[in-house]
């Protein structure tokens, strides 16, 4: 039985093996491994084995989280409309969107995620419900004021703060899991099985 045990450890590594992660500007979430993100286009393969390669334009990508832990926000490359002709008003648009996303996210949001963590601890996949939820109610961490004003820096600090509360759901989400995992694990070698 300690054998299947070591191997159960083995295998949690292996199997919970990082992935690159693509975060679309639709909230679609794709799991893969990113071959080149300079071009226009991002190449990425989904992450199972021997599948092609594909291509998605840069401008459907809100951000890249890189398996080592690296984050590549390309929403801050996206181009804002511009109405008017105009360089230098396009300029202090994406200026003034851009100011008002990193400001979402760092802003203090409270706690988050809570259930996402108990979803991830409880319920494994079924709990995938508790994230979804808590991303779809990422708006009301929203001061209401920066909500309705539709100003350029209030549209920049509502998509940071989604941002942000997307990051923390899944992050308390998998941590959860982890939990589960290594309590179970600690559980079934307290009871010498």
């Amino acid at each position: 039985m300690k054998k299947i045990l070591v191997y159960l450890l083995w295998l949690v590594p292996v199997l919970a093996q990082a992935q690159d992660t693509l975060f679309l500007t639709n909230n679609e979430i794709i799991s893969c491994e990113i071959f080149s993100s300079e071009n226009a286009n991002i190449e990425y393969t989904p992450w199972k084995k021997d599948n092609p390669v594909y291509l998605i334009n840069r401008t459907m990508v809100d951000s890249i989280h890189y398996n080592t832990g690296e984050v590549e926000y390309i929403s801050s490359q996206k181009q804002i409309p511009d109405t008017s002709n105009s360089t230098a008003t396009n300029q202090t648009v994406k200026k003034t969107y851009m100011e008002g996303y990193a400001s979402g996210l760092t802003a203090p949001i409270g706690p988050v995620g809570t259930s996402s963590f108990v979803g991830g601890f409880c319920c494994g996949v079924a709990g995938l419900v508790a994230p979804v939820v808590t991303i779809s109610n990422a708006e009301d961490k929203v001061p209401i004021d920066k909500r309705l004003s539709g100003t350029d820096y209030d549209l920049g600090y509502t998509a940071g703060v989604k941002k942000q509360v997307r990051k923390k759901a899944w992050n308390n989400y998998l941590a959860g899991i982890g939990s589960f995992v290594l309590s179970y694990v600690t559980f079934v070698v307290a009871a010498g099985f």
